[in-house]
């Protein structure tokens, strides 16, 4: 979803750039304070999903994501369950393993933090931001974790996390 006025790029282009690009983008709606017939007829025929005026209307707004596929994965309850099993796993054995996993956890999701951004566009200067903000702040995790005292993961359990989170991010994708 973008506003068709943004500060450095219009949301019009950034739909164009995600189009043309390689990636595989989600049902794309557009928000405009400013709305024109010829603009959101252009932008539907483009493949746009909807073309919304401001003020939004939230309840609409959430009804036309859910019309479009947008939901929490159904499985997050049972996401959850293993990660806190995991922690609890991790805390039993002591801090320095706790420790250990946070910090390991926190450096799987920073590198997949730094795939998206690989991928997004650098002309998309907002959502690069936002997907920066949140690989630094992982980091920071990190290096407590580890100014704390973790210790260092076994190689094989580092793997099957890296498994589980492949699976976890490919079936939450479709389920």
């Amino acid at each position: 979803m973008s506003d068709i006025r943004l500060p450095d790029i219009s949301g019009e282009d950034i739909f164009t750039e995600l189009r043309q690009s390689q990636v595989p983008i989600p049902p794309f709606l557009f928000m405009t304070g400013h709305s024109a017939l010829d603009q959101a007829v252009r932008l539907l025929k483009l493949g746009a999903a909807d073309y919304l005026p401001k003020p939004l209307d939230v309840d609409a707004l959430v009804a036309r994501i859910r019309e479009l596929g947008g939901r929490t994965s159904l499985l997050n309850p049972f996401w959850y369950a293993g990660a806190f099993a995991a922690g609890a796993a991790a805390g039993a054995l002591g801090d320095r393993w706790s420790l250990a996993f946070l910090a390991e956890t926190e450096r799987q999701v920073e590198a997949h933090l730094s795939g998206h951004l690989e991928r997004l566009s650098a002309a998309d200067r907002r959502s690069r931001a936002v997907v920066d903000a949140m690989r630094v702040d992982e980091a920071k995790h990190r290096n407590t974790a580890h100014s704390l005292g973790a210790a260092e993961l076994p190689q094989p359990v580092k793997r099957v996390m890296r498994a589980l989170a492949r699976v976890m991010t490919t079936v939450a994708y479709r389920v």
